[in-house]
């Protein structure tokens, strides 16, 4: 009698535990097609001419809608003054910083630039005054709405230009700046005089694990069944054998 309860309660069990695994599994496969469609509109977007960017187009009203990862172009003077310093930023498996840098539009306002890496030994802007921009210029990227805090991200400290994610709202404030639209243009590969920043840096591509996820789900779900249907088959005999 106690073995039957037993089987009783540990068939309910198993019943809950494959509904759970085969749950797991399904929405591993729905965020694989979700993933796939998001890595075909990145795409498509960075495959696409660029769009050229006027103050108009960087209203409060507009830039909302911008898609991400849109490929841009935008012309204007670059702020040397007031660059920003985004820290823990790697080329490769060098360690430096990101140098972000507002550009004044042609026809008025201003958005930031992501000009790209620098070492440590390159951050002050008098260590690669070639690459320091005074005259118009046209940069060409990839239009990024910047993302919140991470759990771990440390606080900004705009007192002492150390910045972890982009702000557009406190880099403007911090420049003096009136209005950054919400958004950061990574500049692209294009060399800049005396080689820094280096452009290019956008992480484009996403990892798209999902599959392997659903089939270690289903996988741990048809062991679980197996397991199951081996110990009800040994109970079944032993009953005969009794």
């Amino acid at each position: 009698m106690a073995r039957h309860l037993s089987l009783i309660l540990g068939s309910f069990v198993v019943l809950v535990m494959l509904g759970v695994l085969l749950t797991l599994g399904t929405w591993q496969i729905q965020r694989l097609y979700w993933k796939l469609d998001l890595i075909e509109a990145r795409r498509v977007a960075l495959q696409a001419p660029p769009l050229l960017l006027t103050a108009k187009d960087l209203s409060a009203e507009r830039v909302a809608f911008l898609p991400d990862f849109q490929r841009v172009t935008v012309s204007g003077t670059l702020l040397n003054d007031h660059e920003f310093y985004l820290a823990s930023q790697f080329h490769g498996d060098q360690s430096g910083w990101h140098v972000v840098t507002p550009l004044r539009l042609e026809d008025g306002g201003a958005v930031l630039i992501d000009r790209g890496f620098v070492p440590p030994d390159h951050k002050l802007p008098q260590t690669r005054s070639a690459g320091l921009a005074t005259g118009p210029v046209s940069v060409t990227g990839i239009l990024r709405h910047p993302h919140g805090p991470g759990f771990f991200t440390p606080a900004n400290q705009p007192h002492d230009n150390v910045w972890f994610l982009i702000d557009p709202a406190a880099m403007a404030r911090q420049a003096g700046i009136d209005h950054l639209p919400d958004i950061v243009i990574d500049a692209d590969s294009t060399p800049n005089d005396g080689g820094f920043p280096i452009g290019g840096q956008t992480q484009t591509t996403l990892d798209n694990p999902h599959l392997q996820y659903a089939i270690t789900w289903y996988g741990l779900g048809g062991l679980l069944l197996i397991i199951y249907l081996v110990y009800c088959r040994r109970y079944i005999i032993d009953r005969r054998q009794a």
